[in-house]
């Protein structure tokens, strides 16, 4: 559902599916975080970029190299380079889409 909200660019629904999902006690996962990571940076919303990358490092999803990669971008995207940097040093394994985010932000 959330994919298809972003992928009709209907971002603030994306969010308020996930702002739904979270307060049913649902846990999203390695795909969801992505998609809402794009939903942040297309709606240019930091404020709640910044409270999905806080759940990601609680649910220690931190280490999947697709959330990451969501994490330089929306950084990137949103104007924070040094929050993308920072996602960028901090990686243990890298691959090209992680090198283009940071280029493209």
């Amino acid at each position: 559902m959330i994919r298809s909200y972003i992928n009709n660019h209907l971002y603030h629904d994306a969010l308020f599916m996930f702002k739904s999902m979270n307060s049913s006690n649902t846990n999203p996962d390695y795909y969801i975080f992505p998609c809402i990571l794009k939903a942040c940076f297309a709606s240019m919303d930091l404020r709640v970029g910044l409270q999905v990358h806080t759940q990601v490092l609680k649910m220690n999803l931190d280490g999947n190299l697709y959330v990451r990669n969501g994490l330089i971008a929306m950084y990137g995207k949103c104007g924070s380079l040094t929050g993308a940097r920072s996602v960028l040093d901090e990686m243990p394994r890298r691959d090209v889409v992680s090198w283009n985010s940071m280029v493209v932000g």
